[in-house]
């Protein structure tokens, strides 16, 4: 007996014949400080692959510490995450600390507890919004529909139906609790084919974003790798 397929899913299959990639979410052009962090009068627009809005103390000098603590990510209330559930957010803070971890730990140090010489990574999850996943398949790949979203993307700054998610952070002195650094980000989904087909797939690409413009934010500040 011959399969029949909706038209939605058989437009979907065809067009991913030959596509592969990885996943990829792009900054977004604006982001909105939420309360988490103190002060943000110190930040400035950042460039060069930074943070949207980052600061750096005056003089920073990151070789004299030795390990790093990344703390519970909190889920920040913003209007933002009250219209996602409350379970998905929680597994999304802890996915997002298990991913900084991971990634400052290949060339680090990385312990429990604040202490001198250690390096304290603070942030909270202020927006994470999962992709409409259907829709976002078919503007993935089906070329007319693609062409749409890149038209609001033209216009907004934003294609449609993808995932988002922001970030706040900063990273303290592990003694006196000295801010050294801070950064407010915001990424969105650019219509990688892979995390097209799931909800949560552009978060997790913004989480993968994250860590590795912390370690290499932290390795372009001096902070030394583990001894061998």
């Amino acid at each position: 007996m011959t399969s029949r397929f909706p038209l939605l899913a058989s437009l979907l299959l065809s067009g991913l014949a030959g596509l592969t990639s990885c996943a990829i979410t792009d900054q977004a052009d604006e982001v909105t400080p939420s309360g988490f962090l103190d002060d943000v009068s110190q930040l400035r627009a950042g460039v060069g692959g930074e943070a949207r809005l980052v600061y750096r103390a005056p003089g920073l000098d990151l070789s004299s510490y030795r390990a790093v603590l990344v703390e519970t990510v909190e889920v920040w209330p913003t209007i933002e995450n009250a219209a996602a559930p409350k379970k998905e957010l929680e597994r999304l803070a802890v996915l997002l600390r298990r991913t900084l971890i991971d990634r400052l730990e290949r060339d680090h140090r990385v312990v429990p507890n604040r202490g001198e010489g250690v390096l304290v990574v603070r942030a909270a999850l202020t927006e994470a919004a999962g992709s409409n996943v259907p829709l976002d398949a078919a503007t993935a790949v089906i070329p007319i529909a693609r062409a749409i979203s890149v038209g609001q993307k033209l216009a907004t700054g934003t294609h449609a139906f993808v995932g988002s998610a922001a970030v706040e952070a900063e990273v303290l002195d592990g003694g006196s609790g000295e801010r050294l650094m801070a950064g407010i980000d915001r990424r969105v989904g650019n219509k990688v084919v892979r995390d097209a087909f799931s909800e949560w797939g552009d978060v997790e690409g913004a989480f993968d974003a994250w860590a590795d413009q912390l370690a290499k934010r932290l390795r372009t500040e001096g902070f030394p790798p583990r001894d061998p």
